[in-house]
């Protein structure tokens, strides 16, 4: 008797490890995708006047053949690609991203990664690359907000514009989107200055404007645009 339960239990158990022992050889026999350096990347800090290129590294774990098939980027300022797009089991390939700061006021930057594969358990593959942006000309407030009854006053508003370098900040041109808003440059402040305000006849409604300004430093030009948020009653 005790030597069939004992047969019996060493039936069971080999059962089991046979069973974790394929069922384990089943899960890896899969592509598997691994960023050893994380999902998660820091550009650092980056001149507005010249593109940033980084390398991250990518395996595949699994024990079947990595296809990397097709990179998505999250704007037209990133663009991506891999050396090796196909790893076999336990290869080691690389991501290429670059990036170009687009024209803007923001400092602090977020974009993202796709990638497709043939990873069952990662078909798409993200990753989120941050950085800090080191502008020739620096723009505080980035946007304006005006919400007014039709017919009153209009009250002016001002963004203020500098630059660290050692070249003077000049503003060449001052556009609006329409003729809705009007801007011009502040002769009677310290500091470079774009003054801003409506005009109280605009038609009553919720309006998306905006002010482009051509500034340049020294050798360095580009334009500034700082939305326009404006509601009138």
């Amino acid at each position: 008797m005790k030597k069939r339960y004992y047969y019996g239990l060493t039936v069971v158990v080999l059962g089991c490890v046979v069973s974790v022992f394929i069922l384990g050889f089943k899960v890896h026999r899969h592509p598997s995708i691994y960023f050893p350096e994380g999902r998660n990347h820091d550009f650092g800090k980056i001149n507005e006047e010249k593109e940033v290129v980084i390398s991250i590294p990518v395996e595949n774990r699994g024990r079947a053949p990595l296809e990397i098939k097709n990179i998505k980027t999250g704007c037209g300022c990133t663009t991506a690609v891999c050396e090796q797009p196909t790893l076999q089991a336990g290869d080691r390939s690389r991501i290429k991203v670059t990036y170009r700061p687009y024209d803007g006021p923001g400092d602090k930057v977020t974009t993202q990664i796709w990638c497709d594969t043939n990873d069952p358990r990662n078909p798409v593959a993200g990753l989120v690359l941050t950085g800090t942006v080191e502008r020739a000309v620096s723009v505080r407030p980035q946007s304006i907000s005006f919400y007014y009854e039709r017919g009153t006053a209009s009250k002016n508003q001002y963004v203020q514009l500098k630059t660290d370098r050692p070249q003077p900040l000049r503003i060449e041109r001052i556009e609006t989107s329409s003729n809705k808003i009007i801007a011009s440059r502040e002769p009677d402040m310290k500091n470079i200055v774009c003054r801003i305000s409506f005009d109280p006849n605009s038609p009553a409604g919720i309006w998306q404007e905006e002010v482009k300004l051509s500034v340049s430093v020294g050798e360095f030009k580009k334009t500034v645009l700082i939305p326009v948020h404006l509601m009138i009653q």
